[in-house]
């Protein structure tokens, strides 16, 4: 735009107006819908940024070297949940704990120890009774309490729940969750070994998922003495599908049909999402707006059809994403899942996620996945430090606000080159903040200059100033955390997990809002928060 100026002074006055209403007219802008459109979401649940532990992982994310809670950990936590008011939630499960055994004479809360060869140990997990202590340091959240299934004995998922739930208490159940990815028996060990019946599940089809799901799901009712048709369990946790299967694997219609909520029971349907599969290009996935909605839009029919149908208490049953993370890659590459780039996917994911009505997301957490949050402790030569996709969940977080009135919108944007997306929160029916993504890929080492896409949003009213929010970092898109900040602050394992304001000076500022109208510039590979102040 300067630029354009400088040129524009040095022709007549007619021809540089013409000069800025083709700038103008080829620039993205949109008129901000004055309420919540019809298409908006429900109310956000000011929970929707949950969290999910690898079993097998727990120890690590709960304790510092020390033996002490981690404080990190926790206020890592804290920073997300502070910016909604919604109480932590935290997910216990995964494949590690769908195979694992508790064993009383244990004394190690659990073994073998979280490294970068056994992060998940399928098949060989155990825990002992210190371990259902830990599930405390994690700032008082709410627990989805994963009940085996891997393993084909009521007994031991009995013996495994009551122990967890005596210990924890039944008021800090969030949910019980039967088995993890059932679609994907029978499983193998790590060492590639398959686990086979009679000790193991074989392959279930719906109809056999339905009858497992309802044996195991009563007995744990019965052993918990739960009231009668007390909505309590968490179904499905299906895994992730990377092409059109994805719509039919369990289809949540099909597996209702099949009775699997004769006895309305279900509070909650849980399906798995990772983006791509590998390292596959930023263009092809994490930075692809079009790869993104494709993949979520697999699940707005069932989304569809549990908002018409209800739990015991009459409420409509939220479809969640009970694991989430940007890339199965067994590698661990943390220049590809660790980056800026992942770190906008998290973005666009969770605000696109927000606006077809998912109800939750919880963001999975395993030592040295690679598309975890943070890393909780030094481990395996790799220092303890916060990843790029903290920053991420911190922005959709902030968004989200405090209000618990909040609705979502995905807002269209005239003039909008691909992969620069905005959405709109409503509270209380009024545009409270907006989100700008800017998905087109930067990178400092191969791009001499960073385009910047001047927004105009237009349409707000009696509104004066906005402040605005900036996810970015100078090095671009391939950028580890270290670089990143998100308002101009960064969350580091320095500050132990506190903010540290004023690392970009420009991260954070505000402008005039004049007629309604404000324009916004947002650098390729990067977002930006507008706050609409008043």
């Amino acid at each position: 735009m300067t630029r354009l100026l400088q040129l524009a002074s040095l022709v007549s006055p007619a021809a540089a107006a013409a000069v800025l209403a083709r700038q103008a007219a080829s620039s993205p802008s949109v008129a901000v819908p004055p309420s919540a459109p019809s298409s908006a979401s429900p109310n956000i649940d000011p929970s929707f940024q949950g969290f999910a532990i690898e079993v097998a992982s727990v120890v690590e994310y709960a304790l510092d070297a020390n033996g002490n809670p981690n404080t990190f950990s926790q206020n890592l936590i804290s920073a997300i949940t502070s910016k909604t008011g919604g109480a932590p939630i935290v997910r216990f499960g995964g494949t590690s704990s769908d195979f694992a055994r508790l064993i009383d004479t244990q004394t190690e809360p659990a073994l073998p120890v979280a490294a970068t060869d056994n992060y998940q140990n399928v098949g060989g997990t155990t825990i002992g009774p210190s371990f259902w202590p830990l599930l405390n340091n994690f700032n008082d959240a709410r627990i989805v309490f994963q009940v085996p299934l891997g393993i084909d004995s009521i007994a031991n998922a009995v013996s495994w729940t009551t122990a967890g739930v005596n210990a924890l208490g039944l008021d800090r159940i969030e949910a019980l969750e039967i088995g993890n990815e059932p679609d994907l028996y029978p499983n193998t060990d790590d060492a590639g070994q398959p686990l086979l019946p009679p000790q193991y599940q074989g392959a279930l089809d719906d109809p056999a998922y339905v009858f497992k799901y309802g044996a195991f799901s009563s007995a744990v009712a019965s052993a918990l003495n739960l009231p009668a048709n007390d909505s309590l369990f968490q179904a499905f946790d299906t895994a992730v599908h990377f092409d059109s299967s994805e719509a039919t694997v369990q289809a949540v219609p099909a597996v209702f049909n099949a009775g699997i909520n004769a006895n309305n029971s279900i509070k909650a349907v849980s399906h798995h999402y990772y983006q791509t599969s590998g390292t596959a290009p930023y263009s092809e996935g994490l930075l692809n707006h079009g790869a993104i909605t494709n993949h979520l839009d697999y699940f707005k029919p069932f989304i569809s059809y549990l908002q018409s149908s209800t739990n015991v208490n009459g409420a409509p049953i939220p479809f969640i994403i009970g694991e989430v993370g940007n890339s199965l890659n067994r590698t661990h590459d943390y220049n590809y899942q660790a980056s800026l780039a992942a770190a906008l996917w998290s973005v666009d994911f969770a605000l696109y996620g927000m606006s077809i009505g998912v109800g939750r997301v919880y963001w999975q957490q395993i030592m040295h996945s690679g598309f975890d949050l943070w890393l909780p402790i030094d481990s395996a030569g790799v220092p303890q430090q916060t990843f790029s996709t903290f920053y991420g969940v911190l922005f959709g977080a902030e968004f989200i606000g405090t209000s618990g009135q909040t609705r979502v919108a995905e807002l269209a944007l005239d003039n909008a080159p691909p992969n620069v997306v905005a959405y709109a929160a409503y509270d209380n029916n009024a545009p409270a903040r907006i989100a700008i993504v800017n998905l087109n890929e930067y990178e400092s080492s191969a791009d001499t200059n960073r385009d910047t896409k001047q927004v105009t949003l237009s349409g707000l009213g009696s509104c004066t100033q906005a402040s605005l929010k900036v996810l970015s970092s100078p090095n671009g898109a391939g950028a580890l955390a270290d670089s990143i900040t998100f308002g101009g602050s960064q969350w580091t394992a320095a500050s132990g997990g506190q903010e540290v304001t004023g690392v970009d000076p420009n991260g954070a500022s505000t402008v005039p809002v004049q007629g309604g109208v404000v324009t916004v510039g947002v650098a390729d590979s990067s977002a930006v928060l507008i706050t609409l102040d008043g």
